[in-house]
């Protein structure tokens, strides 16, 4: 499995970049992030609906901004994580269309560049069970 990374220095981290991968080599499979593409400015329901038949893993995550500036990534530095739900990701679109899909691999809670704490992990977690049902 390859997954999409959250740099533009990097050459897995746009759309255009995981497509051509998984063209060269056709039994690559993929790990979706959905936070990583946010990260490079990609827009995370094109780039489910151009993957889609190459995904076997699901990381879902959530960002939100932060008028006084964050630890996130050096690449946006005024947003930080936050409970999935609350912010700027489309998790909901994603995970109705992972469920449109028939979807049957993992989806992962993903807590990156936030502090972690019991009511968001609660609050994650809530969402995407209740979302997945």
């Amino acid at each position: 499995m390859i997954e999409n990374q959250s740099l533009l220095t990097r050459p897995d981290s746009k759309i255009e970049d995981i497509s051509y991968i998984l063209k060269s080599l056709p039994d690559l499979k993929f790990v979706l992030d959905t936070g990583n593409f946010f990260c490079v400015g990609e827009d995370v329901v094109k780039a489910y609906e151009i993957l889609r038949e190459k995904i076997v893993h699901v990381h879902v995550k959530d960002w939100r901004i932060n008028p006084c500036g964050a630890m996130m990534r050096a690449n946006l530095p005024r947003f930080e994580g936050c409970a999935i739900g609350d912010g700027l990701l489309p998790n909901l679109d994603i995970i109705k269309m992972l469920k449109r899909d028939n979807y049957s691999g993992s989806l992962v809670l993903e807590m990156n560049a936030c502090k972690i704490n019991l009511e968001i992990l609660d609050r994650s977690a809530d969402f995407l069970l209740n979302t997945c049902k």
